[in-house]
């Protein structure tokens, strides 16, 4: 009798509070569509570019890059990049993906960031002369060419 009341009102508790018992929740639907996104970048609020979906994320910065690198206790390992006697890292956006990010960090709407865009690929032009440096997402990783002039 106390296990049937006590099931009469953990059922529809659990069920309330969205919890399945058979099929997969939405939250792992929605983490099962995430992980499939390819990477992408955004522009950072700071200026240059920050990557988003990749297994290590980058912040691409007027005079360096920034891995943060995945550890075991869910700390990053941050790896700063510098360039020896390159030109200021001026990032551009390249192939624009479809999607936006909205930021709605706090009750200030001031503070609120909407409709930021996303790109598959960023440049930085002439890091040295006739030398380009574009990053991009290939597989959800994230990958970098030095494009030569001819």
């Amino acid at each position: 009798m106390l296990f049937q009341n006590a099931f009469r009102l953990i059922l529809p508790a659990a069920l309330c509070a969205g919890l399945s018992f058979a099929a997969p929740s939405t939250s792992d639907k929605a983490r099962q569509a995430f992980a499939q996104l390819p990477g992408w970048f955004e522009p950072a609020p700071a200026g240059g570019f920050i990557s988003h979906g990749h297994s290590a994320t980058a912040v691409l910065e007027p005079h360096r890059l920034r891995l943060a690198l995945p550890a075991g206790d869910h700390t990053a390992r941050i790896m700063p990049l510098t360039l020896p006697g390159a030109n200021r890292l001026n990032w551009k956006g390249e192939a624009r993906l479809p999607g936006v990010t909205s930021y709605f960090l706090g009750s200030d709407s001031k503070q609120w960031r909407t409709g930021v865009e996303q790109f598959s690929r960023v440049r930085a032009a002439a890091v040295w002369p006739g030398v380009d440096l574009v990053v991009y997402s290939q597989d959800r990783r994230m990958e970098y060419d030095f494009q030569l002039a001819p």
